[in-house]
């Protein structure tokens, strides 16, 4: 090896260029750009989005008819009826077979609302789907509800806790289309009863992403009023509202990290806020 200074010896002089880069126009290795669909390839598209649902909704389908008579609800005989919000509750034999049946309608939901004939924005597409999935989000209600929790007072048995945080997906999905208030005011109670009780801060936060929903679908003129429910206790100012209260013009002071309006142009509340999903206990 030749003598050298620095952290690496100096480059053959004997390199030879890469075949990609040739000129010969018969060279099978050369590069090719990567084929990028046009407008004239909507059709087909179309078509194979479309057979991709089929399919999808095929295969729901199947699993839903492999589900024998042990994972069907209870009679009216077998259990005492319970009435919520929804209608009557869908009990069945076990807490984990009722979240078995939540998630089915959770993925027939976002199967709807997934069509390609829907808008591609999640909300809108659910306000568009509404009148084929308000049945399915009802269903939801009705398996959410058969989970009832003891008094305040009473423990919360690990079994009944499991399933009731288990449902709160299916439970946000379903939510963001409700129009009924007691279906509104139930879901949003339940989910910061969960939030107190099971110590799961992620329940606090759907509840305020569905109202924020409802919210929204009010300014828009597709859904009743809404007022929303805070928590003027917490810290987190999207739980105590108090983000909804600030002037939007209003210079932030210097050195305050919390203030989400200049997330944007504040680097180090950016690092702030995503210290919430990139850090460690540790770093609280």
């Amino acid at each position: 090896m030749p003598a050298f200074f620095g952290m690496a010896p100096p480059p053959p002089s004997n390199v030879s260029m890469p075949r990609s880069y040739g000129d010969g126009a018969s060279d099978s290795s050369r590069y090719q750009e990567p084929y990028s669909p046009h407008l004239s390839d909507l059709d087909i598209a179309t078509a194979h989005a479309m057979e991709e649902w089929t399919q999808i909704r095929a295969a729901l389908q199947a699993f839903v008819s492999l589900l024998g008579g042990y994972y069907q609800p209870l009679d009216p005989g077998q259990e005492r009826p319970i009435q919520t919000p929804f209608g009557p509750a869908l009990v069945y034999r076990r807490h984990d077979i009722g979240c078995l049946w939540a998630y089915y309608y959770l993925a027939l939901l976002v199967a709807y609302r997934s069509h390609p004939d829907m808008p591609p924005h999640a909300h809108m597409a659910a306000g568009v789907a509404a009148f084929q999935t308000k049945e399915i989000a009802n269903n939801i209600g009705r398996i959410a509800a058969a989970f009832i929790a003891p008094p305040p007072s009473e423990v919360l048995p690990p079994i009944l806790a499991s399933a009731i945080t288990e449902c709160m997906p299916p439970m946000f999905f379903a939510g963001v289309q409700y129009q009924d208030a007691a279906q509104r005011d139930w879901t949003i109670s339940r989910l910061l009863d969960i939030e107190t009780r099971v110590g799961n801060a992620t329940a606090g936060m759907i509840a305020k992403a569905i109202e924020t929903a409802w919210h929204k679908a009010y300014m828009a003129k597709r859904g009743p009023p809404y007022i929303r429910k805070h928590d003027l206790e917490a810290e987190d100012e999207r739980l105590n509202g108090q983000w909804m209260r600030e002037d939007p013009e209003h210079v932030p002071t210097k050195g305050i990290l919390k203030d989400r309006r200049f997330i944007r142009t504040q680097p180090a509340t950016r690092l702030y806020w995503a210290m919430g999903i990139l850090g460690e206990e540790a770093d609280g």
